[in-house]
């Protein structure tokens, strides 16, 4: 499989998920890794966004030590089949208000952590990449074909808001598609990439990929004219 292609299988894998372990250097137990269970989503460079509280064991250990990784696991019967991926970086304070409104599309409820429980937003930099889909097959994933820039990100917003206020009935087309349990449910779209779209259904997200990358503006609405259309099964 060509690096590309495995990049590719990588973020469409962490796509799928919206939490994992995130492994910290222990300060209260120096020496040790300390495991915790958080929700991620992605900014606009594919790289992991993480809302953490500033009294949180995990956090205090990030400001010693900014060394993290995220293991993500796509659960099936045997477990240790499973697709799965680990995630090396360093994470870091990031500032953004575009970033902020992205990860509460994500997780609308989390939007008053901020204010109640003093969460930050932490970006994990990437150092590397390990993908296993199944037995045998693992990988090193090229960090900047994982890395590449989202290219809808200065009109995301504007197409979500359009999508969510007018055009509902394409929405439960693209969950019927994807076979998502979605009649007489609320169903909102929060963001997409090249690769494809995240739907959130009552308080589910789901992750619906495209059947090819998509570059432009003009290639993503065609797409989801013609999803909608049934012209793509």
């Amino acid at each position: 499989m060509s690096e590309k292609k495995i990049a590719l299988e990588a973020l469409r894998f962490m796509h799928q998920m919206s939490y994992g372990t995130l492994a910290t250097q222990s300060v209260a137990v120096a020496g040790y890794p300390f495991g915790s269970l958080v929700t991620y989503c992605f900014d606009y460079e594919n790289k992991p966004i993480l809302q953490l509280s500033n009294i949180a064991q995990h956090t205090k250990n990030i400001q010693a030590d900014s060394r993290v990784s995220l293991t993500v696991v796509l659960p099936q019967i045997d477990i240790q089949a499973s697709p799965r991926i680990t995630y090396l970086g360093d994470a870091h304070l990031v500032e953004s208000r575009a970033i902020e409104e992205r990860y509460y599309r994500y997780f609308p409820e989390a939007r008053t952590y901020h204010e109640m429980h003093d969460f930050k937003f932490y970006r994990i930099e990437t150092k590397k990449i390990r993908l296993i889909t199944t037995f045998g097959k693992i990988y090193w994933v090229n960090i900047s074909a994982f890395n590449k820039i989202n290219p809808f990100s200065a009109d995301e917003i504007n197409i979500v808001n359009h999508m969510n206020q007018s055009h509902s009935q394409a929405l439960q087309t693209y969950c019927a598609k994807a076979s998502i349990a979605a009649e007489n449910k609320v169903i909102t779209l929060v963001g997409f990439d090249s690769t494809g779209m995240h739907l959130r259904v009552e308080h589910a997200l789901h992750y619906i990929p495209f059947l090819s990358s998509l570059k432009t503006i003009a290639e993503l609405k065609s797409y989801l004219i013609n999803l909608a259309a049934g012209t793509y099964a």
